[in-house]
């Protein structure tokens, strides 16, 4: 449905993407090591069944459970009344008919009401890929580092020679190719659509360079001259 994941990791890479292959790639082994270390020594500060995050939003949801009424049905079904609707929830299947807690693994402010009302234990409904040991054995994999390319074991093979560099002319780019479809801008409006405005005497349509109103200099003696332009062409009358 989207491409974040991919738009995350161009934006990591980004100053080692205009680097020769090896460099690029021990750049980015590099930004691989470290991060798996660093997101595994913070899941280690880790208090609880869950994660903090997915904990803060349970806490957030929380509030609107009071405006749900559920109602034991049998087993492990409840029916959760609204103000919106009827929703049906079975926590032994963990899932709810709006299907919220069917996609996230989170429950829903339905499913809380149902898991109140049954008065269990709220963690244990939250999906794994959720937890803390999931979280830790994501990130307890280790990037071994590579020696200098002096120390590596050479081969009976010839060496493999770059291609020529060629140098193109103005600066290199480093920000991603957009899509016909993406905004051109980082506010999301397009260039066109804007609307020009002077810098000088602040009407629009024009800019300062090509703004042909009068402009009077001033000094300590008075008037000193007035300059009348459009463009690169100005006339000064001296007073």
């Amino acid at each position: 449905m989207d491409n974040n994941t991919s738009e995350a990791f161009n934006e990591a890479i980004k100053d080692a993407r205009d680097k020769p292959i090896l460099t690029m790639y021990e750049s980015i082994r590099r930004y691989l090591m470290t991060r798996l270390q660093t997101r595994f020594k913070l899941g280690m500060g880790f208090k609880g069944t869950i994660c903090p995050r997915i904990r803060n939003k349970l806490e957030a949801t929380k509030k609107w459970v009071g405006e749900c009424d559920a109602m034991y049905s049998g087993g492990t079904i409840f029916e959760v009344i609204t103000v919106l609707g009827t929703y049906i929830v079975d926590i032994g299947q963990k899932t709810c008919s709006c299907r919220k807690w069917d996609v996230s693994g989170v429950p829903c402010v339905h499913g809380l009401a149902t898991i109140i009302t049954d008065k269990s234990d709220l963690e244990q409904y939250v999906d794994k890929y959720y937890h803390c040991s999931t979280f830790g054995r994501t990130h307890n994999h280790i990037i071994k580092p590579i020696p200098d390319q002096t120390m590596w074991v050479r081969t009976e093979y010839d060496p493999i020679n770059p291609p020529p560099l060629r140098k193109r002319s103005g600066r290199p780019k480093k920000n991603r190719r957009k899509g016909e479809d993406e905004p051109k801008t980082s506010s999301g409006v397009r260039k066109h659509y804007t609307t020009l405005r002077c810098g000088k005497c602040k009407q629009p349509g024009h800019n300062a360079r090509t703004c042909s109103i009068m402009v009077v200099t001033t000094s300590n003696a008075g008037v000193s001259g007035v300059t009348r332009g459009r463009g690169s062409q100005a006339y000064k009358y001296k007073s």
